[in-house]
């Protein structure tokens, strides 16, 4: 199965890049076969103690700002994967509770996660059904750098769905003109290269103005930018 990579932010295009502060990635499903394996690959493979366990209920860990939670979402719709998110964001606050992550998203709940999302603050990435290994590693150790790993089109739906920003930052940052019309196509999830083609300048033109007006907003990467250009660009 072909995937599409996720949208991220590019270590440089907005902060340096982040250091693992992550102690642990807890697989939270069947203790099968199957999954002992992927359990086993992930801890070959990151530089993080991964586990696995059954226990669906929201555990202690919730409280350790260093843990991912990697969930399964099979048999689960979007719905039900949903519910499990606002659970944990209950517990979620800037400074502490886990990184959420859920691999064996199908296509039809992936199509109502979409069409719900709105920025869920513990929410740092999804993973289709039939994903490989390597792409799991790929997306773990992005969110392990403090990013988010996530299929192109969600962060247009911030917008659509009028999220409210995960910053405070409210007052007119001084953007120029140039930067506002970046930031415009930065939140549908269109790379570098296809911002420089919609605005015929260069993609290094490009990442300097990222750079510069994630600088002026106050944010790190383009989940960020996207709750502020909802909060603000719908107001100006």
């Amino acid at each position: 199965m072909n995937i599409t990579d996720p949208v991220k932010a590019a270590p440089g295009e907005g902060s340096p890049e982040h250091t693992s502060e992550t102690s642990s990635i807890t697989i939270l499903a069947r203790e099968d076969l199957q999954n002992t394996f992927l359990c086993n690959s992930l801890n070959e493979q990151l530089e993080v103690d991964v586990t696995l366990s059954s226990d669906f209920s929201v555990p202690s860990m919730r409280t350790d700002g260093g843990a991912i939670l990697l969930i399964d979402a099979q048999n689960h719709s979007g719905e039900g994967v949903i519910r499990m998110i606002e659970d944990y964001q209950r517990g979620s606050t800037d400074d502490g509770g886990p990184k959420v992550a859920f691999f064996n998203i199908s296509a039809a709940a992936d199509d109502e996660l979409r069409r719900d999302y709105v920025g869920w603050r513990c929410l740092r990435g999804l993973f289709r059904e039939r994903a490989n290994v390597d792409h799991l590693v790929r997306g773990l150790r992005v969110i392990l750098e403090g990013e988010f790993w996530l299929p192109r089109g969600y962060l247009g739906s911030l917008i659509v769905n009028g999220t409210r920003p995960m910053t405070a930052a409210v007052e007119d940052p001084g953007l120029t003109q140039k930067e506002r019309e970046i930031l415009k196509i930065l939140v549908l999830g269109k790379t570098n290269e296809e911002i420089a083609t919609s605005l015929s300048i260069s993609p290094h033109t490009v990442k300097t103005h990222v750079y510069n007006l994630y600088k002026k907003l106050g944010v790190n990467n383009r989940v960020e930018a996207s709750n502020w250009a909802q909060n603000f660009l719908g107001r100006n």
